[in-house]
């Protein structure tokens, strides 16, 4: 069950973050960036990176397919169930608690995906309470 007064703040902050970016946008008579294009910044920030909290990621391993030349790695389903659960984590302990969890395994490319679906996961839940447009 989710912690609403978690979830209800993590997005009210998420609104007033994007509130500001709107407007900074609008006074640099710049064409504005779609609203996802916006939200998406305006999380990064709010979730903060890496970087910003100094841990240190290892390399991931190369994904080999079956004819023996590397390419892109995919999420594993262990991988994928571990950011569902993570993604609960977000909405019952706020975000920055599954991004500590996340970013304990010390594999950039599984906090990265994490990052992905909790952006997508927020602006859908504002886009469901009417609060931003598509």
């Amino acid at each position: 069950m989710e912690n609403a007064d978690t979830l209800e703040s993590e997005i009210s902050a998420l609104e007033a973050k994007l509130a500001a970016k709107r407007a900074e946008a609008g006074g640099q008579n710049s064409e504005a960036l779609p609203t996802k294009e916006h939200f998406d910044e305006v999380f990064k920030e709010h979730a903060g990176s890496a970087e910003q909290v100094g841990v240190s990621f290892t390399a991931p391993a190369a994904n080999t397919n079956a004819g023996g030349q590397t390419g892109p790695r995919a999420v594993t389903p262990a991988e994928t169930q571990k950011i569902n659960d993570l993604i609960t984590v977000s909405f019952t302990k706020g975000i920055q608690a599954a991004i500590k969890e996340a970013q304990r395994t010390g594999d950039a490319f599984f906090v990265d995906q994490l990052h992905d679906r909790l952006a997508d996961e927020y602006y859908e839940r504002l886009i469901a309470a009417r609060k931003l447009g598509n």
